[in-house]
């Protein structure tokens, strides 16, 4: 045996490595791991026609994942582009005047419009939005296709300025999707609307400006989410609520279709499991000048205003309350307040209560309280109303005699209907349980 020959033959690992060590190196497989994708989306800015060429920042036309710019700045030339992929975002921005067509739906995570016109070339070619979306200028597919913006989980501004901004396509608030319209004038065409899943959260905030809504007659804006109108705003569509509006800060909310349209109301009904609730804080009015509010299902109720000086809500207007079969119907004042706020639920128009429940709450401490309900105009009383007043500060002897407290009250046109237990009659007061003769109107 050479030299070299007897040196490899004395190595560890050539002569004594372990028979357990060979089989563990004869089991191993090397694998391949994936690695965070630290790419970063491509800026592809529109630069117009070019010696008759459509011309590209990138060279190309946008394709996946790109962040597409249609800028004021490099060019306000029309295009029809070509969708390729998702795209991360798409921006007319910085006074771009052109029109973009695009020949099918899109799909991107921040959507940014501040001016210039995006148009579909046919109905069902949507907009998706899964991050972001905002809208303060512009014109967002007005045709005659009927499109829909979803907004997917997305934070969404619309935002005016006081100006007026116009879409065709039904805005839709998704999967917990969250947004503000700020003052301005929002021009839905073609009977576009905007709808709310049960989930998402919406403010129309006209605290500093009226938020208008333009609609065409047969438009329905249906919510089974969470909407907030605070301050002026006019809502010229049919209002379906299976969710819950809240009209808070002195806000003063116009129904009107224009022109004495009777399609612009305010419906409350249930659907979906949802109990719907349209709550009306004192120091707030909702005008229906050729229309009307119903509630046909879930809680009416008006709330204490902190700080307010006048505890009456207002509706400007007729005012049905019914109950669809298998719901319940019932009407509240100043819900939640505590101590209880006395407050009035003040109805210009003639009130038709046909089903449901109306809880007043009642002092019987001297002198009397009680929540009110009332009109200057007819009280029509259905046989299927129920009164059931909540009594508080009952005196250690019990109920005063003849006590007469006021709850419903009518105008000239007086209360009529087929409920006389609701006009008057005996209930019994806790906790004496001791049956007492009232009278619950007035005329």
């Amino acid at each position: 045996m050479s030299r070299v020959s007897a040196f490899f033959h004395r190595l560890p690992w050539s002569s004594t490595r372990s028979t357990a060590a060979k089989a563990t190196a004869a089991r191993f497989r090397p694998r391949v791991e994936g690695l965070e994708d630290r790419s970063v989306p491509a800026a592809d800015y529109w630069m117009g026609f070019v010696g008759g060429n459509p011309t590209w920042s990138l060279g190309h036309g946008p394709s996946y994942g790109d962040d597409v710019y249609f800028d004021g700045g490099y060019s306000n030339d029309s295009v029809t582009v070509g969708v390729i992929g998702p795209w991360n975002s798409i921006h007319p921005v910085n006074g771009y005047s052109g029109t973009v067509t695009l020949n099918s739906s899109i799909w991107v995570s921040t959507f940014e419009q501040t001016s210039g016109t995006l148009y579909w070339m046919s109905a069902g070619e949507d907009v998706n939005v899964s991050s972001s979306f905002t809208f303060t200028s512009g014109t967002l597919n007005s045709s005659s296709n009927l499109n829909t913006v979803h907004l997917n989980g997305a934070t969404a501004l619309i935002d005016p300025g006081g100006g007026t901004v116009t879409t065709g396509n039904t805005i839709s608030f998704e999967n917990g999707a969250t947004g503000t319209f700020s003052p301005g004038t929002v021009n839905y065409t073609n009977s576009a609307a905007f709808t709310v899943a049960a989930g998402c959260f919406v403010t129309l905030d006209g605290s500093l400006g009226d938020v208008t809504f333009i609609q065409d007659a047969s438009c329905d804006d249906t919510s089974r989410g969470d909407i907030t109108v605070k301050g002026g705003a006019t809502l010229g569509g049919r209002v379906s609520n299976y969710g819950t509006y809240r009209f808070m800060d002195k806000a003063n909310v116009n129904f009107d279709g224009g022109s004495g349209v009777i399609s612009a109301y305010l419906q409350a009904r249930a659907g979906g499991g949802i109990v719907p609730t349209t709550y009306i804080e004192n120091e707030s009015k909702l005008t229906f000048p050729a229309s009307f509010m119903e509630i046909r299902a879930g809680h009416l109720s008006t709330l204490a205003r902190a700080g307010g000086t006048v505890p009456t809500a207002t509706i400007d207007g007729k005012l049905t309350v019914s109950q669809d079969t298998g719901q319940t119907t019932d009407i509240q004042i100043c819900t939640g307040s505590s101590p209880h706020v006395f407050g009035t639920l003040n109805v210009t128009g003639d009130i038709t209560w046909n089903a449901g429940t109306f809880y007043p709450v009642v002092n019987a401490s001297s002198p009397p309280q009680a929540d009110k309900w009332i009109t200057s105009r007819k009280f029509t009383v259905g046989a299927n109303a129920q009164l059931s007043p909540v009594t508080i500060n009952i005196p250690p002897g019990g109920m005063p005699a003849n006590q007469v407290w006021l709850f419903l009250q009518a105008g000239t046109d007086g209360i009529v209907g087929t409920a006389p237990a609701v006009i008057g009659g005996v209930y019994t007061v806790s906790p004496s349980g001791t049956p007492v003769t009232q009278w619950y109107f007035a005329t």
